[in-house]
């Protein structure tokens, strides 16, 4: 059962999902990660089993059955500048309109988008 999410702080949370993707991102051990930008190991270790828990609580369950394949036309459109956010740099053309990606979108917003566009096409 999904814990209640009315109390979650919303600033928190986005906090530590940046500081977890800085540690990917970083090639860092966790340990030394955290040990680098001053943050309590066991705060991050405990964040990061709760992010994955909450990321897999929202993820869409495709039945096993299912053997269906879904195929939606993707169009990468170049990006000229540097990072211009104001840009889409790539759009997933659906029948029903077109969803624009911009330069700088947050991983976990990219995740949470194409969940819905998966849960809606069943």
């Amino acid at each position: 059962m999904p814990r209640n999410t009315s109390k979650r702080d919303k600033t928190k949370e986005l906090f530590w999902r940046k500081a977890i993707a800085r540690q990917l991102e970083s090639g860092l051990s966790q340990h030394a990660f955290c040990q680098k930008d001053g943050i309590n190991a066991n705060n991050f270790s405990w964040w990061k089993r709760e992010i994955a828990r909450r990321d897999s609580d929202k993820e869409v369950k495709i039945p096993a059955a299912s053997n269906q394949e879904i195929f939606v036309p993707v169009a990468h459109v170049p990006n000229t500048s540097n990072v211009d956010s104001t840009r889409a740099i790539a759009e997933i053309d659906l029948s029903t309109g077109v969803v624009r990606i911009f330069a700088g979108i947050d991983r976990h917003a990219l995740h949470e988008m194409l969940a819905v566009l998966r849960e809606v096409a069943y």
